[in-house]
């Protein structure tokens, strides 16, 4: 089982350790620690380690998609190609959370996500449509967050 928690200062050690050094995002995390509202995703078991960390935007004022989120899984449980990542759907995790997010902020699940180029697979893979007017901006509109937030909580 896994939970979400708050990011704390003590959690700096750990993301300054070897486990987060392939992190993209390392130096935002550390900022991070300790501020509300980003949270850690964990296994529900003492000292287990971090296995994604999340930041939720929020929905501009007149808008009807959550923006400027952060999510990052855990390098260590990165999808690498010929290997076997020994805990899978941390990601699809980290994204269902901010679906859950966006209805909390009455979006209706929608999301606007700006990835990087090494991650359009993994949001090709979930079905997430791809904006054909700009590269690397994917939308999840109402229904579509539905059908994902179902199928990831599965």
């Amino acid at each position: 089982m896994v939970a979400f928690a708050p990011l704390t200062a003590a959690d700096k050690s750990e993301l300054s350790g070897t486990d987060w050094l392939g992190s993209v995002f390392r130096e935002a995390w550390m900022d991070f620690c300790g501020v509300p509202p980003t949270l850690k995703l964990i296994e529900r078991e003492e000292r287990a380690p971090i296995l994604g960390l999340l930041r939720p935007g929020n929905v501009p004022e007149g808008g009807y998609l959550l923006e400027r989120s952060l999510l990052e899984t855990a390098p260590a449980l990165r999808f690498r190609s010929g290997s076997v990542s020994p805990l899978r759907g941390v990601g699809r995790v980290l994204l269902a959370r901010l679906v859950v997010e966006s209805y909390n902020q009455s979006a209706g699940g929608g999301l606007y996500i700006v990835v990087r180029p090494a991650a359009n697979g993994f949001y090709d893979a979930l079905g997430l449509l791809a904006s054909p007017k700009s590269p690397g901006i994917y939308r999840l509109r109402e229904p579509e967050a539905d059908a994902f937030f179902e199928k990831a909580t599965l």
